[in-house]
């Protein structure tokens, strides 16, 4: 009898050694989405590999990106990178789009779907090939309308029309606020041409009233602006294209009455534009013509005036394993006087130094010498503090800087909505 139970208990540990075995072979996902992703939705969908925090760790590295495309809605790009004994496969990229009506649950459905396709070339090194269940069978196939069914038809011929309409109402025993707002746009977006109309405007009347011992305090601010713009960019070719702008606004803030603008530029890519959604470097540079009207005269002693001017700007963006860059430089003067320009730029980086130690900056500033639509005159300190209206300033600053590490179990299987909300 002590040799059956020796037997049993010999039998038995080697079933739990060969069940750890197995799970020490599970693949190893690092899930690189930045938001892009519903990543509790997908690890309670995806139980047959092990998501671990750290990228070098992973066998597989899936990089998710996601940009804006011409109806509203998002194409998306998943990278799948092999890693440490799979270091030696070739990145696979798969690619789809969803409109703007797509809900969440569309999203991480789809998403999801394509990590499946793209995990089966891993999975099926590893002790859970099993576990794949393939089913290719077109429930929407049609023999006879086969070659009809091979062609997209959008019956809005790619435009995308969109309105929108805003109220606000905030209030205390001090201080009132109502807003209001509303925009329209129409744009048509292809892969060789990009056009846009827009319409939109603001009005905000708020109001101040502060009874003390002292005395009593009543004061009223309202602004408002609206705008009229159209564009168009067309493609030249994979690394040039071409653009133009018309634009009519107004804004109590910066006393603009009517300004009438006109733009026109090239844009040189060096990359192709095809790669923009990993990597993005552009030069374009732009010459304008402007004609304003303001309400009251302007530092300047001008109530209206025409002008010349011209911009360039640098643009460049890079999505990897690594992390992300984004950054631009712009630079624009008026040619009546190069002293009236503006300089600025902006750069955020995100960068994943090793395991679970993260490095990130960001800056936005300016050099501002070109506010040439400024009311003559000083400003009160009611319009100063409630700001009415548009005050003088040489620069704008920005920016932040940090650090962060993680450390402890790199394994992130696990979902537990519990109390979410706390």
């Amino acid at each position: 009898m002590r040799l059956i139970f020796v037997v049993l208990a010999f039998i038995c540990s080697l079933s739990v050694s060969f069940a750890q075995d197995k799970a020490s072979e599970k693949l190893k996902i690092f899930l690189d989405c930045n938001a892009a992703c519903d990543e509790n939705y997908i690890k309670t969908e995806i139980t047959v590999v092990d998501f671990v925090l750290d990228r070098l760790a992973a066998d597989a590295h899936i990089l998710i990106t996601s940009r804006e495309n011409g109806s509203g809605g998002k194409s998306f790009q998943l990278i799948f990178f092999g890693q440490n004994s799979f270091r030696n496969r070739i990145n696979d990229t798969l690619t789809f789009s969803l409109s703007a009506n797509a809900t969440g649950v569309e999203t991480r459905l789809e998403t999801a779907k394509r990590i499946k396709l793209g995990l089966i070339p891993f999975i099926i090194k590893t002790p859970y090939v099993n576990s794949i269940n393939i089913n290719m069978q077109d429930t929407k196939y049609d023999v006879e309308n086969l070659s009809s069914s091979l062609i997209t038809k959008d019956k809005w011929n790619y435009w995308v029309y969109k309105i929108a309409v805003d109220g606000e109402y905030n209030v205390d025993e001090v201080y009132r606020n109502v807003k209001q707002s509303g925009n329209i746009s129409v744009n048509r977006t292809t892969p060789s041409l990009r056009v846009n109309f827009l319409l939109n405007g603001n009005y905000s009347n708020s109001s101040y009233h502060y009874d003390s011992s002292a005395n009593i305090l009543n004061y009223k601010v309202i602004n408002s602006n609206y705008e009229m713009s159209h564009y168009l960019v067309s493609s030249i070719s994979h690394n040039w294209s071409f653009r133009y702008e018309i634009n009519y606004s107004n804004s109590t803030f910066s006393n603009i009455k009517n300004k009438l603008y006109l733009s026109t530029g090239v844009e040189y890519a060096i990359f192709p534009y095809s790669e923009s959604n990993n990597k993005f470097f552009a030069i374009n540079y732009n010459v304008d013509i402007s004609r304003n009207n303001y309400y009251d005269s302007t530092i300047y002693n001008k109530t209206s005036e025409t002008l010349l001017g011209h911009k360039v700007q640098v643009d460049l963006s890079l999505k990897q394993k690594w992390g992300y860059i984004n950054s631009s430089i712009v630079y624009r003067n008026f040619f009546k006087d190069w002293k009236l320009n503006n300089l600025s730029t902006n750069l955020n980086i995100n960068l994943r130094v090793t395991g679970g130690l993260f490095f990130y900056v960001y800056f936005n500033g300016a050099l501002v010498h070109d506010q040439i639509y400024l009311e003559k005159g000083n400003a009160s300190i009611e319009e100063i503090l409630t700001k009415r209206k548009q005050l003088e300033s040489s620069y704008k600053i920005y920016s932040g800087i940090g650090i962060s590490y993680r450390f402890g179990s790199i394994l992130n299987n696990f979902v537990n909505p519990r109390f979410s909300n706390y």
